[in-house]
């Protein structure tokens, strides 16, 4: 126990923790979903603009102008990481809401929360995706197929296709999600720590996902041929992972050992899968811009539900309003003769639960 101790000390850091804000650095370049610099990346002059912007840490602008053909994947990954971090959340009090503030995230994405844990977690599992499956499909220049697996396919079947190309998506990722340690500024080095360690959770939650697809091939489906290959799995197969991570998340501490102190997990027993923060979460149910709680006041919530979805969950048990919402759609179609179809619009009410 002593040694995995230290083997997680030195995964996440020493010294001590607090409320103070951690820096997000790694994370800036989600701030691509609302960019538009995704027009042309032919010249190393946009790294340096988007560094200026605080779109890219330093790190990142070198990585950018070594690999500027990732670039629009990079762009294209922050907008998906950015839905389907809100999609995953949307019946929680914390929806996500704020990862649309970045490079300028709020509290609740720069304290070394479970949130920030997740976002970091998803944005390296989203990245390792997008370029894995380019590199497959030809989209990014700089890359090709993945290798077939050492291990035989199912029964007659032999490994054909394009592999998605999971290991140059996680060591491009990889390049795009870290930040350099410095000494002198101990919580920078804190916070680095922990946002790879939560990466890495990602990119294991994308290894452990490899879809295997086969196919049979020859003249009128005789199957003379029959092939199989992997594919990566969709970010939201693998928000759906990581999101149990985030409600099982383990909280670390700094503990003595030896002369210095080590950021260790406060339970006994850890797993390197598991992802780690060092601030707990407010209950995110009234503002508090502190901690980086939106509130729910004004939520939708769904009054008949037991979920986290619930009035009662959702509104903190402050209550709520029912109200209703009006809508068209088209009803009583009919088909003319020849050839087209008349519809009427029907106007539709539909109650809405609000929380107070």
């Amino acid at each position: 126990m002593v040694s995995c101790f230290l083997w997680i000390g030195v995964v996440l850091g020493i010294g001590s923790t607090g409320a103070s804000p951690l820096p997000a650095a790694p994370l800036h370049w989600l701030g691509f979903h609302m960019n538009k610099m995704s027009v042309s990346w032919e010249n190393p002059s946009m790294c340096v603009r988007a560094f200026k912007q605080n779109l890219l840490a330093s790190v990142q602008k070198a990585a950018c102008k070594r690999n500027l053909a990732l670039m629009p994947t990079v762009v294209s990954t922050a907008r998906k990481v950015s839905d389907v971090c809100q999609e995953a959340f949307s019946r929680h009090r914390w929806n996500c809401s704020s990862i649309t503030l970045a490079p300028r995230f709020g509290q609740d994405l720069v304290r070394g929360t479970s949130e920030q844990a997740f976002v970091s977690s998803l944005a390296s599992a989203g990245l390792a995706i997008n370029i894995g499956r380019g590199c497959a499909e030809g989209r990014i220049k700089t890359c090709g197929c993945g290798r077939p697996s050492k291990e035989p396919p199912p029964s007659d079947f032999k490994w054909g296709g394009c592999f998605d190309n999971i290991g140059y998506g996680v060591t491009a990722s990889k390049a795009f999600s870290s930040e350099p340690f410095d000494r002198r500024k101990f919580r920078a080095d804190e916070a680095v720590r922990l946002h790879r360690h939560n990466s890495r959770v990602g990119w294991r939650a994308v290894r452990s996902s490899w879809r295997l697809q086969c196919k049979c091939h020859g003249v009128s489906g005789s199957c003379e041929v029959k092939t199989c290959w992997r594919s990566l799995p969709s970010l939201s197969e693998v928000a759906q992972k990581l999101k149990l991570k985030h409600r099982d998340a383990e909280e670390a501490h700094p503990v003595p050992v030896g002369r210095r102190k080590k950021l260790l997990p406060s339970a006994a027993l850890f797993n390197k899968d598991d992802l780690v923060y060092t601030v707990k979460s407010p209950d995110y149910c009234v503002y508090d811009p502190n901690s980086g709680s939106a509130g729910t006041k004004g939520r939708q919530c769904n009054s008949t539900s037991t979920d986290s979805f619930s009035c009662e969950a959702m509104c903190c048990s402050r209550g709520h309003l029912t109200t209703w919402i009006e809508t068209e759609e088209r009803c009583g179609c009919k088909f003319k003769r020849c050839c087209y179809v008349t519809c009427d619009t029907c106007k539709l009410r539909t109650n809405v639960d609000i929380c107070i």
